[in-house]
């Protein structure tokens, strides 16, 4: 369902936003809530690319889907980076911010505890927690813990105290 999938992208969005902010400060990123913006964006061409989709729906008539749920998600996922990105950097935000939302899923190994560096962690952690946006590899997930963690420093016990009440959090 279109509603339910919308409703966890926001919830994802804001619980990578909280826990970015603490891991930012935890790590000392310099700007603790550059990372909370970024994490409240990083996935801000979703929601852009399913508002285009639905509208192309509407246009076709009530009631007519012009192709499956599956292919729908797909289409968002191949294309709300780059929609991300030209969406961030026609608003002016910060490069730190864009950059967050073009390389979520790589970390850079130039500046360790970057607000990009922190902001794919805490999006991995909320994944890890049973919050993605939709289906997700539990084996890539487990990967991007284990390198955002050595990256920056942090202990895993401490990452999973901070994501113990995430779902409290969001109430």
């Amino acid at each position: 369902d279109v509603n339910a999938a919308t409703a966890r992208l926001w919830e994802h969005s804001v619980a990578v936003a909280q826990l970015a902010r603490d891991l930012g400060a935890m790590v000392g990123c310099p700007d603790a809530e550059g990372c909370y913006l970024a994490g409240l964006l990083h996935d801000i061409g979703k929601p852009l690319v399913a508002s285009m989709l639905l509208e192309a729906e509407r246009k076709l008539g009530k009631g007519k889907r012009f192709m499956p749920l599956d292919d729908w998600r797909e289409s968002i996922e191949v294309t709300h980076r780059s929609v991300g990105v030209a969406l961030a950097t026609k608003w002016g935000l910060p490069e730190q911010v864009v950059a967050a939302i073009r390389e979520i899923s790589d970390y850079d190994g130039g500046e360790r505890t970057s607000v990009a560096n922190v902001v794919r962690l805490a999006n991995a952690l909320i994944k890890r927690e049973g919050l993605p946006t939709w289906k997700t590899d539990e084996a890539d997930v487990d990967a991007m813990v284990m390198v955002g963690l050595s990256m920056l420093g942090a202990e895993d016990e401490v990452a999973r105290r901070l994501t113990t009440n995430v779902r409290a959090r969001l109430a």
